[in-house]
């Protein structure tokens, strides 16, 4: 029997106000929807809506058992979260029940039954590489072998030109990015692999009618929800056992601040020396209420100058004067910013990362396909098999044959086909003209920064005057 579609749209409508009435309405005002249009992007950008990675630093992170891993403040906000919960189901007695009737059967209720489980957390590089696996299938073993591509590419830049002209074709798959800062916003990237999730119960699985069922009657939930509220926490609006660090909560910035960082807007300190740390030398600095500034005098070393972006030191590099070898200088704020401490900022990360996938795609080619089998015409008009080995590459001939200059233009030209905006030759220029001259006076990640920042002010901001929506955070 074929059900109507109109039919189907009707029940599920139906589920969604019941859901609505007798779940949804129980839950305080610390509500995350994944679907709203002010929440899909939390957890994966900052205050200024730059992509950011969790970073790879295992002792930000804290294991709540059953492979749940959330960053250290979170874990704070929980385990105190826990203790008063249980210190109030003490004192309220038969008022915060722990079991209830539900029709016919006697359900446990949720604040009774409270023990982490598995929060699908994953690494975001990991999962990115995951995907890129299976891009790279598609793009060797389907994309150019329908394009009988396999023949033409002879090298290295064979391969490069194929590939860049694929990531920027209509041929891309829409569920993968190449940059890490698209692949943030991908769907596939979810609030689970930012560090700020903890799940209490399993019910990922249910349906909306599910979920109804199980909570539609337990009358511990409101107390639940403004329990996580109180201590910095929303819930999940369809898996009220799903909790996410609320990062505007006071609470939760407190737990923050105990961890030695503070959220962007609650820095105080705008002018001053920065700290030692590992690096033998200092500066003055000074920044606006927005973050951004430079560093001023250098102490005990060559002079030098960072610029500060979001509160965000940028490195510099520079050649040393007696060796000639490369020297990277990196600093922190005095208050170090949250996201600077457990996360990194895509776009610094982007650049690199492109040049090293392309390098391992095509060396990975080479071994699929080793030898590049061609035709040529004898004497007599007959086909005579010929054709090479192709050779791999090192990251010494990527950069022989690519300048800087060229992956800046790909740079530019790959986040916009991501983010789906369209520039007029002029502006395109315009843009090109300014990142160009932000890498003849520092570096490609400062110029990767430059691209960045055109992208977010053309996404969440006017692009000249205000904000196109409030801070997420």
């Amino acid at each position: 029997m074929t059900i109507n579609a109109n039919i189907l749209e009707s029940l599920h409508k139906e589920e969604q106000q019941y859901y609505d009435l007798y779940v949804s309405s129980k839950l305080s005002n610390n509500v995350y929807d994944p679907y709203s249009s002010g929440q899909e992007l939390y957890g994966k950008v900052d205050n200024n809506f730059n992509p950011i990675m969790l970073k790879n630093a295992p002792e930000n992170l804290v294991s709540l058992g059953n492979g749940a891993y959330v960053l250290d403040y979170v874990a704070d906000a929980y385990y105190a979260l826990v203790d008063h919960i249980e210190e109030t189901k003490l004192k309220a007695g038969a008022y915060l029940p722990a079991s209830y009737l539900s029709g016919d059967s006697t359900r446990t209720s949720l604040i009774n039954n409270l023990q982490v489980v598995g929060n699908d957390f994953m690494d975001p590089k990991k999962l990115y590489l995951d995907l890129l696996d299976n891009l790279f299938e598609y793009f060797s073993t389907e994309f150019i072998t329908f394009k009988s591509k396999d023949k033409v590419i002879k090298n290295f830049k064979h391969f490069v030109k194929a590939f860049t002209n694929f990531t920027l074709g209509d041929s891309f798959p829409e569920f993968f990015a190449l940059t890490y800062s698209g692949f943030m916003g991908k769907q596939a990237v979810t609030i689970e692999s930012t560090g700020l999730t903890i799940r209490v119960q399993d019910d990922k699985n249910y349906e909306l009618f599910d979920l109804y069922e199980k909570y539609k009657d337990d009358p511990t939930l409101k107390f639940f929800s403004n329990a996580c509220r109180k201590h910095g926490f929303f819930v999940h609006r369809y898996s009220p056992s799903v909790l996410i660090a609320d990062l505007k909560n006071p609470r939760m910035r407190q737990r923050m601040l105990q961890r030695g960082s503070s959220l962007d807007g609650d820095i105080k300190t705008k002018s001053g020396i920065l700290p030692l740390e590992d690096w033998d030398h200092q500066h003055t600095f000074g920044i606006d209420s927005h973050g951004d500034g430079y560093t001023k005098e250098t102490i005990g070393s060559y002079e030098h100058i960072h610029k500060i972006v979001g509160f965000e030191i940028k490195p510099v590099v520079w050649a040393d004067p007696e060796t000639g070898l490369e020297v990277w200088s990196y600093h922190n704020l005095p208050e170090i910013p949250m996201f600077s401490k457990y996360y990194d900022r895509t776009c610094n990360m982007d650049i690199d990362n492109i040049k090293k996938q392309i390098l391992d795609m095509y060396n990975t080619f080479v071994e699929m396909y080793p030898f590049n089998q061609t035709y040529k015409l004898s004497s007599k008009n007959d086909l005579i098999p010929s054709g090479h080995y192709r050779k791999k590459a090192s990251m010494d001939t990527l950069r022989g044959a690519y300048p800087d200059d060229f992956w800046l233009k790909y740079y530019i030209k790959l986040r916009l086909k991501e983010e789906k905006i369209v520039l007029s030759p002029q502006t395109y220029r315009t843009i090109l003209k300014k990142v160009r001259a932000t890498h003849a006076r520092t570096n490609l990640m400062m110029a990767a920064s430059v691209v960045n920042t055109e992208i977010v002010k053309r996404l969440h901001y006017q692009i000249g005057g205000p904000k196109k929506q409030n801070n997420i955070y």
